[in-house]
C-alpha cells in the first residue's frame, strides 16, 4: 500500500481457514520501502522476491537478516513457517570526512571516517593545478604518502567505494611538504 519510510511492523493473524499466517518485518533503517515487497506470506507460498528500497543519496547494499549485514537474501524461501525480520544495509553517497591530513618525517599522513557499507576508498591527489590521479585503493580509513617531495604541494581527496558505485569527494585537503 505505498510507500512506507522507517520501521513498519505487521501483526500475523490467522484466516478463517486455519492456514497460518506470517509477517514480513523490514528495518528500513531511514530508506522507502518498494511498493512491490510483500509484507505477509503463508507456508503455501511461493519463494518470494525482494525488491530493493530507495534512500536518498545511498547505495542500497541488499537485504539481510541480522543487523550485522552477514547473511544476504534476495528471496524469501517457499515453505518457510515463521515469520522474517529483514535489515536494509546502505552506504551513503555523502563523503567521508577527513580527520586529519598532516606532514610527519617527510610524509603525509591521511585519515578520515568510516562509512558504513564501503568495500573499499579511492584516495586521489594532485599537485598544483593538475588532474586529480587515483593514487591507492584500500580497505582501511587511513593512510601515509611516502612517495611525496620536499618543496611541493599536495592536494587530497578521498572516496568511499562499494558494490553500487562510488560515494562523493571530500573537500580537498592541501599541505605542503
Amino acid at each position: 500500500e505505498g510507500e512506507n519510510k522507517g520501521k513498519l511492523r505487521i501483526k500475523a493473524f490467522t484466516s478463517n481457514n486455519g492456514s497460518s499466517t506470517h509477517t514480513i518485518r523490514y528495518v528500513l533503517n531511514g530508506g522507502t520501502n518498494s511498493y512491490k515487497n510483500k509484507y505477509y506470506f503463508t507456508r503455501k507460498n511461493k519463494a518470494i522476491t525482494l525488491y530493493s528500497p530507495t534512500k536518498k543519496n545511498a547505495y542500497f547494499l541488499g537485504w539481510y537478516t541480522d543487523s550485522k549485514y552477514k547473511n544476504k537474501i534476495t528471496k524469501i524461501p517457499a515453505n518457510r513457517n515463521k515469520w522474517i525480520k529483514l535489515y536494509a544495509r546502505w552506504m551513503s553517497k555523502t563523503a567521508p570526512k577527513l580527520q586529519y591530513v598532516k606532514k610527519s618525517k617527510g610524509q603525509v599522513k591521511l585519515k578520515w571516517d568510516k562509512r558504513s557499507g564501503a568495500s573499499s576508498y579511492n584516495i586521489y591527489r594532485k599537485t598544483g593545478s593538475g588532474k586529480w590521479k587515483l593514487i591507492k585503493k584500500l580497505k582501511s580509513n587511513y593512510w601515509t604518502d611516502k612517495s611525496v617531495k620536499k618543496g611541493k604541494t599536495y592536494y587530497y581527496r578521498i572516496c568511499a567505494v562499494c558494490s553500487k558505485g562510488k560515494g562523493s569527494y571530500t573537500k580537498s585537503a592541501k599541505i605542503k611538504i
